[in-house]
């Protein structure tokens, strides 16, 4: 036989009053968020006393932020592993790429020297045919002053001269195009060189850089694990920051201070110098 009935007939409550006790812990589920930023959210029920209920609450949650902020740092010492392969692999190119560009430094020296020595013996040249060219115009001048010569040695003198002109011309444009090719070929080389070293060197930078972001992040984590671990009291409040107090009412049922279907926020209680709590929303990163 039914509760309800066998109340009716000992003179008790009557069957309405009966399922309007019952009609209360109908649909007793809420939730609690927490984590970064409340983003991870755990389903509880109201139907029980308030410390049990808060001891499952801790123990859901907490051990929830714990395996999260765990597989967190694995995943940090995975990719630690992974940037420092990298910062080797790295360091090992750019020392390749200085012993090249030390190298390559002394071949253009080399080069450079070489370079400049044509120059000299250009420049050498140059100053001979026009040496050249001032003795011919002091003895043409000469020739003039003396009897007129026949045209026909005139115009002999005239094709020697150009001849001579033609040959240092030609001469010296052999020398540019033997120079060109060469200076440009070891401009280019090393101008990729250079590229090449500061792009691993920027690489180099970056890596190190993140590195350090990361290990700021691991030792973040391990002190956020660390407050989790010391975690005593916990405590919820709703989305407004009001504090439940459900540890202040240990023996009495849950459903008489929490609401259906509402959401509220995990909080942290610790005790202050003078004894006082201090309440904070479990806001952990990871």
């Amino acid at each position: 036989m039914p509760r309800a009935y066998r109340s009716r007939k000992r003179g008790g409550k009557d069957t309405k009053d009966a399922n309007k006790e019952i009609d209360k812990s109908v649909d007793p589920f809420f939730f609690v968020k927490f984590g970064s930023d409340n983003e991870s959210k755990a389903i509880f029920n109201t139907g029980c006393r308030c410390n049990s209920l808060l001891d499952s609450i801790k123990s859901v949650c907490v051990s929830a932020l714990d395996s999260a902020i765990q597989g967190r740092l694995q995943e940090i010492l995975h990719e630690l592993k992974v940037i420092r392969r990298h910062i080797r692999r790295l360091e090992a190119k750019h020392k390749k790429e200085t012993s090249i560009s030390t190298v390559s430094k002394e071949t253009k020296a080399v080069e450079n020297e070489k370079v400049e020595s044509e120059k000299e013996e250009i420049k050498r040249t140059e100053v001979k045919d026009r040496k050249e060219s001032k003795e011919k115009n002091t003895t043409t001048g000469r020739q003039r002053r003396s009897p007129k010569r026949s045209s026909k040695d005139k115009k002999d003198e005239r094709k020697n001269n150009k001849g001579k002109d033609s040959k240092s011309k030609k001469d010296n444009t052999k020398t540019k195009a033997n120079e060109t090719p060469e200076t440009k070929d070891s401009t280019a080389m090393n101008e990729k060189e250079s590229n090449t070293g500061l792009n691993t060197l920027q690489k180099l930078e970056m890596e190190k850089a993140e590195e350090k972001n990361r290990l700021a992040e691991q030792t973040r984590l391990a002190e956020e694990l660390k407050v989790i671990a010391d975690l005593t009291m916990v405590d919820i409040c709703d989305m407004e920051g009001n504090n439940m107090n459900l540890r202040n009412h240990a023996e009495e049922y849950a459903y008489k201070y929490l609401q259906a279907r509402a959401c509220y926020k995990l909080l942290r209680i610790d005790k202050d110098e003078s004894g006082g709590d201090v309440e904070t929303t479990i806001d952990v990163n990871v």
